[in-house]
């Protein structure tokens, strides 16, 4: 069921995949400061604005290095695939 503390429990390959430690922080770090920015805006904050922008940016950063870079291919998709167009 779903319980205190249960999460989504995945066998196989992708066990141990949805939760990396390293990538939580900056995640929580992107998706506050996603919030704040508009609203920093439209209170015309702009020193606080500056100052959010940073840490979304960095926040950013550490959530493409650890989680997105990191993520398996699509499945069905393969960069290297040739096409090979009928003549005609």
């Amino acid at each position: 069921g779903h319980g205190r503390g249960g999460g989504v429990k995945l066998g196989g390959p992708t066990r141990g995949r949805l939760r990396a430690p390293k990538m939580e922080p900056f995640v929580f770090l992107w998706e506050v400061t996603m919030f704040l920015l508009p609203m920093q805006l439209i209170i015309r904050s702009y020193q606080a604005f500056v100052v959010t922008l940073i840490l979304f940016l960095i926040g950013l950063a550490g959530t493409y290095k650890f989680w997105y870079k990191n993520l398996p291919p699509e499945p069905g998709k393969d960069e290297h695939k040739t096409v090979v167009l009928p003549e005609i």
